[in-house]
């Protein structure tokens, strides 16, 4: 409760009330990343088991999968998890790898108490991957 005795919100003025509540955005990224071959790849972090090579159980690699249809994808904190757009035929010349952009989404709480958190929607999954319809500003399913 705030010093104006409201649960709910916070006075700002006399009988004025700026209520508690959440902001759920939506974005779509279309991306060109060196043309327009782009593909999805979802990275992880996996420890190295201790032993020889790890003897102080430091050790990770990076896992990588390719996403190749439309689906979701949730963030995995304990892992790590990245998803990077990327151009398999333009090469970085420094690294020799496939130029590309990272992204890290954000996850953020929608109150299970909420009307709007009965059901698993769009703002409780991090990642949604779409096909692009060609000159168009919707998607395909497929």
């Amino acid at each position: 409760m705030n010093e104006k005795g409201s649960p709910y919100g916070t006075v700002v003025h006399d009988q004025v009330l700026a209520a508690h509540h959440q902001h759920i955005f939506s974005l779509r990224i279309d991306p060109a990343i060196d043309g327009y071959k782009n593909t999805l790849v979802v990275e992880e972090a996996h420890p190295i088991p201790v032993g020889k090579e790890n003897p102080y159980g430091t050790g990770f690699v990076v896992k990588k999968r390719t996403i190749e249809k439309p689906g979701f994808e949730d963030l995995d904190i304990n892992k790590a998890r990245v998803f990077k757009i990327v151009n398999e035929s333009s090469r970085n010349p420094v690294n020799g790898g496939p130029t590309g952009y990272k992204i890290y989404p954000y996850a953020s709480q929608v109150h299970t108490s909420s009307a709007v958190s009965n059901e698993r929607c769009y703002w409780q999954i991090q990642v949604h991957i779409t096909l692009g319809a060609p000159n168009s500003l919707t998607t395909q399913s497929g």
